[in-house]
């Protein structure tokens, strides 16, 4: 086992990473990209936005998994990346050094109260479904949300999804309800499942640390790069 390191977040969210992936050629053809090794777990970069954004516009633009009309630009999702890392956390998968997928967790509602809650998203490259990319993801996230002291995990899915609800089931979420034809997209109505698993007791909860100043203990270089391994 490598040795035991503590690292701590800068102010804007970013952590001092030790060591950082290098960005893979963008000439890899896809075959090699989708047999490499098993993939790295990371926190994201602000200079990952474009695969990110990438991954996620083909989503929006091809599917109903996500919801949105637009795909954003790497600039928002750039912008996206830095405010979500202040609060929650945003990790990538990474291939040779090329993003492969990410997840993060962002608040599930301002008011106070539910402040010991947050929502889950996780997308992976279509191209690499089935090499347990998701969740390689989610095991890390999960992780440090319980860290950070949050106690509920909430992931809302575009229903039927049978896919997303599979990997969902098999991280531990259990159904909650449905909204039923709460979304409009590509011209008809859409149902939403919400989903949910614990990550901590019922004991009276502390404030969550913000993962911008979370001290994390891990047995791998500040998050940078750790091996997805057996993960599903």
């Amino acid at each position: 086992m490598a040795g035991t390191f503590f690292i701590q977040a800068r102010a804007l969210g970013c952590w001092n990473l030790s060591r950082q992936m290098k960005r893979g050629s963008r000439t890899e053809s896809a075959a090699d990209f989708a047999h490499s090794a098993d993939p790295e777990i990371r926190v994201a970069l602000p200079e990952d936005a474009r695969d990110i954004a990438s991954i996620y516009a083909q989503y929006v633009s091809d599917t109903v998994v996500s919801l949105e009309e637009r795909a954003p630009s790497e600039a928002e999702m750039r912008e996206r990346i830095v405010r979500t890392l202040e609060f929650t956390p945003w990790l990538v998968a990474s291939l040779n050094g090329r993003v492969a997928g990410y997840a993060y967790a962002q608040r599930h509602r301002e008011r106070a109260a539910y402040r010991w809650a947050v929502d889950v998203s996780v997308y992976v490259d279509p191209a690499l479904h089935r090499r347990r990319i998701g969740t390689a993801l989610y095991r890390e996230l999960f992780a440090i949300l319980a860290r950070q002291g949050f106690r509920r995990v909430c992931a809302g899915l575009t229903y039927p999804n049978a896919g997303s609800e599979g990997l969902h089931r098999a991280m531990g979420f259990v159904p909650i309800g449905i909204y039923r034809r709460i979304g409009w997209k590509f011209g008809r109505w859409h149902d939403t499942l919400w989903m949910q698993r614990e990550i901590g007791g019922d004991e009276p909860p502390t404030d969550p640390v913000p993962f911008a100043r979370l001290k994390v203990r891990t047995d791998y270089d500040g998050y940078a790069p750790r091996k997805g391994g057996s993960s599903r």
